[in-house]
Parts: C-alpha cells; sequence; structure tokens
C-alpha cells in the first residue's frame, strides 16, 4: 500500500528541520532506568512544569478522574518501546490503570532514525479514528519487525476498519501534523528519546509533573514511585497545592 509511503514523505515534509533542531537521536540506549526528580521540564527552572492532557482521549488507558497520570512518548520501532508494552504496560494495567490509581496517556515521539516510525504512528492515528487505537498499537509493538505498509494494510483488515476511510486518513496531511504534535509537546519538555515518561498528578485537567524518566523503567520502579505520588496525593474533594501556570 503506497499511501502510508506517500504520507511519510508529506509528514517528512511538514516536519522538515524540525527534526534535526530537536536532535532526535534514537531510543534510549540503556537498559538501566533513569528516573529524575524536576520541578520544571524544559523551562530553565522557571515555574512548576504542567502538562495538558487532553481530558478524554481514545490514546488513554483508565479513567479520566484518575489521581495518578503517566505520559509516555514512545516510537513504533524502538526496540525498548516494544519492551516496555510487552513486560511492563499489561502489569501496570492491571494493577494501577485498571483498578483507577493511574490514567496512562500515549503520545508519538517517531526518532529520524526510524524509517517505519512515522508511517506507523499513522496507521494508528488512523485505527484510533474507528475506535480501534490500542488493538492497532499493541499489534505493531507486536510486529516491530516487519513494520510495513503491508502490514498496516493487513492490520487494518483484521481488525475489522472501514478500510477506505483509512486509507483516506492514511492519506490526509493532518494526521501527519497530528502525529508532530507529539514531536513539539515532547521538545517542550526537554524530552528527545524514547520511550521517556512523565509521571505527575492530575489536577483539574492539568499534569502537575512530579518526574520524568528517560529510557526503559521496569514495573518495580513506576511501583515504587506511584506508590509514593500516591501517599502524598490529596484524597477527592481535598485541594492540591497551587501550581503556577
Amino acid at each position: 500500500m503506497k499511501l502510508i509511503h506517500r504520507a511519510r514523505d508529506c509528514f517528512r515534509a511538514l516536519l522538515g528541520t524540525a527534526l534535526l533542531l530537536t536532535v532526535l537521536t534514537g531510543c534510549a540506549l540503556q537498559t538501566k532506568q533513569d528516573v529524575e526528580t524536576v520541578s520544571t521540564v524544559g523551562g530553565h527552572g522557571a515555574n512548576p512544569a504542567v502538562a495538558r492532557p487532553t481530558v478524554t482521549d481514545p490514546r488513554s488507558l483508565g479513567r479520566d478522574d484518575a489521581p495518578i497520570v503517566i505520559i509516555e512518548y514512545s516510537d513504533y520501532q524502538c526496540p525498548y518501546c516494544g519492551q516496555f508494552h510487552a513486560n511492563v504496560l499489561p502489569r501496570l494495567q492491571s494493577e494501577y490503570i485498571d483498578t483507577g490509581k493511574v490514567r496512562l496517556i500515549f503520545r508519538d515521539l517517531p526518532l529520524a532514525m526510524h524509517r517505519e516510525s512515522v508511517p506507523a504512528a499513522i496507521a494508528a492515528h488512523c485505527a484510533a479514528e474507528q475506535g480501534k487505537f490500542w488493538a492497532m498499537n499493541g499489534a505493531l509493538f507486536a510486529n516491530q519487525r516487519e513494520l510495513g505498509a503491508e502490514l498496516y494494510e493487513r492490520l487494518a483488515q483484521t481488525l475489522n476498519l472501514d478500510t477506505g476511510n483509512f486509507s483516506t486518513c492514511v492519506q490526509s496531511p493532518l494526521t501527519g501534523k497530528r502525529v508532530q504534535m507529539g514531536v513539539q509537546e515532547a521538545g517542550r519538555y526537554g524530552l528527545n528519546s524514547t520511550p521517556s515518561f512523565i509521571l505527575g498528578r492530575s489536577d483539574k485537567g492539568r499534569v502537575e509533573i512530579h518526574r520524568t524518566a528517560r529510557g526503559y523503567v521496569d514495573f518495580e520502579t513506576f511501583a515504587r514511585e506511584i506508590d509514593s505520588l500516591l501517599a502524598t496525593t490529596p484524597a477527592s474533594g481535598e485541594s492540591l497545592s497551587p501550581v503556577q501556570k
């Protein structure tokens, strides 16, 4: 299916030098987690860092009002992102997301070194338009070695997507722009490798950033950080400390 390839070329034209300027050099090469405490991310120490996720997002897992939020910045061709989705996310989902404690939000951060990262992200966005984002997401990570136009077309059929609408979405420049928005958002928070994560408290549609991680993080580290944050998170109805906008 040549449509994906044309969409990729369109996206690269839109992104242009932005990818070079943000220096997206590749996956996090270390397997050891790198979790650091932050008061700001990419803000030069000015105001407390606040992320503003969409309240209702088809690329999120968990309750919209969960007290803790994890924002994942990922690349479908990054092997460490694949490891996170295979080994860590299932435990996070069963122990924290499905129990209402954590909401996970997926964001695109396709790296320039990965030829199929943009087309795969476009395919996932087009599946999301038909309510099948997480099914497509899981299939893409499970088939990282087969990423390509033939796989995207086959998955669209396997997931019973409307293939005509899927193809139209893939060709649309707007889809490439949506992928680019993830790159720009990651750049605002100083994140340029995958996987990267923001962990924080949910506060009236915002995320008060508590920690960031650049690189693969195991479940035990996530659990420790989440439990620590839950222990200091006000109960429902109580207010958090003021956060500057």
